[in-house]
């Protein structure tokens, strides 16, 4: 047991019966404030699991917070490297700088730990940022549920809604994706209302507010699927990007499918410019039907729109993908939305602001939460 819990800390806790149950199977830790304790289940270190596509040496961990006598799952981010733990703890800083970010913002860490040298070597000295624990990412969600149209349009609007307020305070995500969605649920099963949805993991994100004068901003870039065209030519990413993976989300959670699979399947890996970023370049001119031999070539936006409307037609995909097929309108809105947001140009894309008042979010727009899966 850590030596920086004092005896009294010790004490109250052993009379705690949830603890006391618990001391001889968990870790006890406390947070940076002091008064609040966790409790991490040591059977999660004998088998460790990495963050699906993100860093290898970085983990995520249940663990449960001990506040006022109660106790709540929560869960740890544990970082291998000091610097990658500073840098997302800036970043989420700079975002809690602002706090109207919405009914549904953005999961950010409510604390901050380090393990004492009493823990196991393989975590000796770690540091880590503990989060609100969400029921699901949206990639497990989408495996496990079947959406209505109106499903699709709730899980969008939340996130362009905490985009827009990221993009105005000139926050990048930089990696949009499903598992970077997270998926909290609402009420009891018999009567449950579609859930909210949140961005998480801002650990490759860009703030203006951290320069980078000791190297300290992650040269990792938007995971493959989701890749910009921009990024895969390596200029300066913009908020533009964003809105591209969003489109890239949406059409996923349409067809059940990924919109520009490459042929990569990338899990675990530090995600630098490379060969990689070429390829799916010419695969995302591929699905668009644009000539990808010129590396300054670009799809059109009619052709962008004809490829759309052939990749949704609902004869291809609704039976097994979609509760029911789309209204007319509904249909013609979506593909608008995905032409306007999938533009070549970042400059002429679609911001996340002007997202949220295209004709598609029309009846979620201002409303609370509507029954949506299967």
């Amino acid at each position: 047991m850590p030596t920086w819990l004092t005896d009294n800390i010790i004490s109250d806790l052993k009379e705690h019966t949830y603890v006391k149950e618990r001391l001889k199977t968990h870790y006890l830790m406390r947070g940076e404030s002091g008064n609040v304790i966790y409790l991490l289940p040591r059977k999660y270190h004998e088998r460790p699991v990495p963050i699906i596509g993100m860093y290898s040496d970085v983990y995520i961990y249940d663990a449960y917070r001990l506040s006022d006598k109660k106790v709540h799952k929560v869960a740890i981010k544990v970082f291998k490297k000091e610097s990658e733990f500073r840098y997302e703890k800036a970043v989420t800083g700079d975002i809690r700088k602002h706090p109207d970010m919405g009914p549904n913002s953005p999961i950010l860490p409510c604390d901050h730990f380090k393990f004492a040298d009493e823990t196991l070597d393989s975590l000796k000295n770690r540091h880590v940022l503990v989060f609100e624990a969400a029921d699901y990412n949206l990639h497990t969600f989408n495996q496990k549920n079947i959406f209505t149209i109106l499903g699709v349009k709730k899980i969008a609007y939340d996130i362009f809604s905490q985009l827009a307020g990221l993009h105005r305070i000139r926050i990048i995500h930089n990696d949009i994706k499903l598992e970077n969605i997270l998926v909290k649920l609402k009420g009891p099963a018999e009567k449950r209302t579609f859930p909210s949805a949140h961005i998480g993991d801002f650990g490759i994100s860009r703030s203006p507010e951290i320069e980078d004068t000791d190297g300290v901003i992650p040269r990792t870039v938007q995971t493959v699927y989701y890749r910009a065209p921009e990024v895969c030519r390596g200029e300066t990413p913009t908020p533009a990007i964003d809105v591209w993976s969003v489109a890239c989300i949406i059409f996923d959670l349409v067809t059940k499918k990924i919109l520009f699979d490459s042929g990569y399947r990338v899990i675990n890996t530090d995600y630098t410019i490379s060969d990689q970023s070429g390829h799916h370049l010419q695969h995302i001119k591929r699905v668009f039907k644009s000539s990808f031999f010129n590396p300054r070539t670009q799809p059109t936006d009619e052709k962008i729109r004809e490829s759309l409307k052939a990749l949704l037609n609902p004869k291809r995909w609704w039976q097994w993908s979609i509760k029911e097929a789309f209204p007319k309108q509904d249909s013609d809105n979506l593909i608008d939305l995905l032409a306007r947001c999938l533009v070549f140009d970042p400059e002429k894309r679609l911001t996340a602001k002007d997202a949220l008042g295209h004709d598609f979010f029309d009846d979620v727009r201002d409303q609370g939460s509507s029954t949506a899966i299967n």
